[in-house]
């Protein structure tokens, strides 16, 4: 199984389950889903006491989105940046030099190699050919070295 978010009819019925005593193991199996996103939805969108309410998940949830899909527009702001980025790029360099070296210059807004393949795919997918591999950046490569669950 791959990673996945949970719909909100879908945390709702985890909140239940929780609460009503059940396992995270056997949750994921009503559910449907990995044990491993059970897991993590409960530490990312659970509360400080440990407990967990689905409408609250969900709006933490949405909210870590929101800033997330905001991070792209850093460089959509910052002229400075965002040309220093696309000129690196054209000279096929990766995000992740890119990003490295950004946070040892002066004047630069310092920005994360995730934000660079995110400004890629959502403002300018024309830079995807400056890439080491042209695939999309949202794909996961397959983990040769560990057996599927």
């Amino acid at each position: 199984m791959s990673y996945t978010h949970l719909s909100r009819e879908k945390r709702k019925q985890l909140a239940a389950l929780i609460h009503g005593g059940w396992s995270q193991s056997a949750v994921a199996r009503e559910l449907g889903v990995h044990r491993s996103t059970i897991s993590r939805e409960l530490k990312r969108n659970g509360d400080s006491g440990g407990g967990y309410h689905a409408k609250d998940a969900a709006q933490k949830s949405e909210l870590r989105r929101k800033k997330a899909r905001a991070a792209a527009n850093k460089l959509g702001r910052d002229r400075r940046t965002r040309d220093y980025v696309i000129r690196r790029l054209k000279e096929h360099w990766s995000p992740q030099r890119i990003a490295q070296d950004l946070r040892a210059r002066e004047g630069l807004r310092a920005v994360s190699h995730e934000t660079i393949y995110r400004f890629i795919d959502e403002q300018r997918p024309d830079l995807k050919k400056y890439l080491r591999s042209q695939r999309s950046t949202h794909q996961k490569k397959a983990d040769v070295d560990c057996p599927p669950v």
